[in-house]
């Protein structure tokens, strides 16, 4: 038997989401934010890939020679820190501009109408650019 160690990251990004861990396919538990886990496997090659509980979001796909036992560590990358400023400056810049313009009067008149058009093209801005990456390497 091989032993495949997997160190999450202790990190504000994702604080309270569960990672679940897939070797061949199979899920075989999760990780909690800080969390580090052994997981038993039998010698040989292995496709690794770790998950967010409940989300779309999964990081690349690694293949590993087990041998004895192996080392990973999973992260969520900068990227995505990145876009979650960017997502709290989006949620109020857009409060601002609904609180501002009112939310029955936001398409009166051509003042109204452009800043309606503004956040549409936010919210267009916003969904193009809401990709969080995990971050699964070898150590």
């Amino acid at each position: 038997m091989a032993i495949l160690k997997i160190r999450r990251k202790k990190e504000f990004t994702n604080i309270t989401a569960k990672y679940e861990v897939y070797i061949d396919e199979q899920l075989v538990g999760t990780l909690r934010n800080g969390e580090n886990k052994e997981f038993s496997t039998n010698k040989g090659q292995h496709t690794i890939i770790i998950k967010v509980k409940g989300s779309r979001l999964s990081s690349q796909e690694i293949s590993i020679d087990t041998n004895n036992t192996e080392y990973l560590n999973v992260s969520c990358t900068k990227i995505y820190v990145m876009m979650s400023i960017f997502r709290i400056l989006f949620v109020l810049l857009a409060g601002i501009i609904i609180i501002f313009c009112g939310v029955k009067t936001i398409c009166r008149d051509n003042v109204n109408s452009l800043l309606f058009s503004l956040f549409i093209a936010l919210i267009s801005i916003y969904f193009s650019f809401c990709k969080r990456i995990l971050n699964l390497e070898i150590k």
